[in-house]
């Protein structure tokens, strides 16, 4: 009884040291919605063929990957100031001015957010579940929501170049063809 004692009281105190770790989720829908420049014209290629389960999980990862990636931890660091926040990268035990200054410039704040977050699929749907960690919870609903700001914001951007790049084509098939026609005639 007393050996189960002490263990519970060591637990209790053990406890009672670790910092508290908040977590906050946030939900992505995927959709493949590559630009449909002619209206009437399928896509020649498409990225998530019918019932193609290969070419599906191959575009499930490549998102995955998308939003795990050191690019879009860097773009929501910069946005949310994670890397001045002395808590988030574990640096706010430091009480020297010049350790301190060393260990922000050694710090990488990107790689500290990657650990923090965790992306899954969530099973039969077209959605992606964001969990962030973090000391405070509006800190860690801030970086789930904001991963999933960026990516659409990303994604919005990649489907824009690439309309963009298409219109462009498109425009010098009908200069060419434009001057074939005239000079046939």
């Amino acid at each position: 009884v007393l050996s189960g004692a002490l263990g519970g009281g060591v637990a209790y105190y053990y406890g009672e040291q670790q910092p508290l770790v908040y977590e906050a989720a946030a939900m992505v829908l995927y959709e493949d919605q590559r630009p449909q420049i002619l209206n009437d014209v399928a896509p020649v290629v498409e990225a998530t063929p019918g019932n193609n389960y290969w070419a599906k999980r191959e575009f499930i990862e490549t998102q995955l990957r998308l939003l795990g990636s050191t690019e879009l931890a860097k773009l929501v660091v910069e946005r949310l100031g994670l890397d001045t926040d002395l808590r988030f990268l574990g640096l706010d035990d430091i009480d020297d001015p010049v350790e301190l200054d060393s260990a922000l410039g050694d710090a990488e704040p990107a790689l500290v957010l990657r650990s923090a977050v965790s992306i899954q699929p969530v099973d039969d749907s077209t959605l992606f579940r964001i969990r962030a960690r973090a000391y405070d919870p509006e800190v860690a609903a801030d970086i789930a929501t904001t991963l999933a700001e960026v990516y659409r914001e990303q994604n919005l951007e990649r489907q824009l170049v690439s309309s963009d790049a298409a219109m462009e084509w498109l425009d010098e098939k009908y200069e060419t063809l434009r001057q074939e026609l005239e000079s046939s005639e």
